[in-house]
């Protein structure tokens, strides 16, 4: 008689069961899981686009590197992968309720130390730009998480440990902004230059700083053609500059823009095809009133607008909006109200509710 083998192999279940399995469990548990062998790495690969949502990978609120996070997506059609926490190594007493384990990630030693208390925890990694990125690496080939958000503080010093992490990985969002104590030393506009120079964002750029040097670049990363950008750009961001950028939204705040740069840049987008264009807004002391007469502009009342795909909307706080007509029927429309300036285009429908029966685009 031939004995059955006593050891139950999670990975021998049902398809259906199995994913049931994954979808009630925490991130330690699935990385616990994954370390299991090649085996059950290859299983969760192969399940995850069936079970899991994929984590956001993003340095959040802090210039360091190896401090990085893991949170979940959200709206995702599965159950979210979970939050986990990266810091740099330290040697710290345990609490009642947390448990620790060591082993290799990608070649990498890491520690975990897990909470019972709930589903998180945190790895502790070396503060090298080599291991870090092969701990990430692990998470975006197994799990399928992405790189997602970067977000340095220009106020201090180590901003520079960021350097070499944002020229090897292309995040969706890159944000610089400045957050600190007035006496701390900034960064000049060359040691700004060093580290702007070779970054690659795929979908947003923030750059809320205002140089503290007079002559700062405008950089080709602020042309790049990206979903959107914001730009703080107290008295160094130009017309010229503004009519170079190709982001689909643009955002500047305080800038040098005025009144006949925007009739420029309105024009340029009447008398063109393009259909990636979404919304330029801007704020400066150089814009004044616009005469829209050249377009054919008709009035309407934004907060009687309402879209047909819900998805598309954000709510226009402006009394008064108009509408102007291209040839190939998109609608562009331009709100405004003392210096600050909002181009939209409509590339959903929508509905006027003063003109329900008979306005339509």
């Amino acid at each position: 008689m031939i004995e059955s083998n006593p050891v139950f192999k999670l990975r021998n279940l049902p398809f259906l069961a199995l994913r049931k399995v994954f979808e009630n469990l925490g991130p330690v548990e699935l990385l616990q899981f994954s370390m299991v062998s090649a085996a059950y790495r290859r299983m969760i690969i192969s399940l995850r686009c069936h079970c899991l949502n994929n984590g956001y990978i993003g340095i959040n609120h802090s210039s360091r590197m190896c401090h990085f996070e893991i949170w979940p997506t959200r709206g995702g059609p599965f159950c979210d992968f979970g939050h986990l926490k990266f810091r740099e190594f330290e040697d710290r007493k345990l609490k009642k309720y947390e448990t620790r384990s060591s082993f290799t990630l990608n070649g990498v030693k890491v520690i975990l130390i897990f909470s019972s208390k709930n589903t998180d925890g945190t790895l502790y990694i070396p503060n090298k730009t080599d291991q870090v990125l092969s701990v990430m690496e692990y998470f975006v080939e197994t799990f399928g998480c992405v790189y997602y958000k970067i977000d340095v503080n220009l106020a201090y010093g180590n901003y520079w440990e960021c350097g070499p992490l944002v020229e090897a990985v292309e995040f969706k969002t890159m944000s610089f902004h400045d957050c600190g104590p007035v006496s701390l030393r900034r960064p000049s506009n060359e040691e700004l230059y060093k580290v702007l120079k070779n970054l690659k964002v795929s979908k947003k750029l923030e750059f809320e700083y205002i140089p503290k040097e007079s002559g700062f670049k405008f950089l080709p990363l602020f042309q790049s053609e990206i979903e959107k950008i914001v730009l703080y750009g107290d008295g160094f961001v130009t017309g010229e500059m503004m009519l170079s950028m190709k982001a689909h939204e643009i955002d500047i705040c305080e800038c040098l823009v005025t009144t006949e740069d925007i009739m420029v840049f309105i024009t340029r987008w009447f008398n063109s095809k393009d259909r990636k264009f979404k919304k330029l807004e801007l704020s400066g002391k150089a814009i004044g009133p616009l005469d829209l007469t050249a377009f054919n502009a008709t009035k309407f009342e934004p907060k009687k607008r309402e879209m047909v795909e819900e998805e598309d909307w954000n709510t226009m706080e402006w009394e008064v909006g108009y509408d102007i007509k291209r040839a190939d029927g998109l609608v562009g429309s331009v709100f405004q109200e003392e210096t600050r300036f909002e181009f939209l285009v409509w590339h959903k429908k929508f509905i006027d509710k003063k003109f329900t029966d008979r306005k339509r685009f």
